[in-house]
């Protein structure tokens, strides 16, 4: 079983039941997910801005993953790491690098569609 992060570009494909949320299921299955609480943010304001209700969304993400808060350690290490990658990544935003953190703290891979991520370890980028 591995662990991975699930960025919020996969659960807003995932939840919509997009094309792209079909290639998915593989690695849903049999792994054990985790989601940032800066991630819960991000999807619940992309899925109510389609009328999902806040609820309805927390509670798909609660079933599915653990939501792992963002404490001090994890929130002042990415703070440190996030200028320099945005050196070679003027796109990259905080809430990503947070959750580059979060996963390193939980030896977790972390699967996006966001191309943000592209030659950062431990990264699954979904096309």
């Amino acid at each position: 079983m591995t662990k991975l992060f699930v960025d919020s570009s996969v659960w807003v494909e995932y939840l919509a039941g997009s094309e792209r949320a079909k290639q998915l299921q593989k690695y849903f299955d049999n792994n054990e997910l985790f989601t940032t609480s800066v991630s819960v943010a991000e999807v619940v304001a992309k899925s109510t801005s389609k009328g999902f209700s806040v609820t309805t969304t927390i509670d798909a993400l609660r079933s599915i993953s653990t939501i792992v808060d963002v404490d001090l350690p994890i929130a002042s290490e990415a703070g440190a790491q996030y200028p320099e990658l945005r050196k070679t990544r003027p796109k990259i935003a905080l809430s990503d690098v947070i959750l580059i953190v979060a996963a390193r703290k939980f030896a977790a891979k972390l699967i996006t569609f966001d191309y943000d991520f592209h030659k950062i370890n431990d990264v699954i980028l979904l096309s």
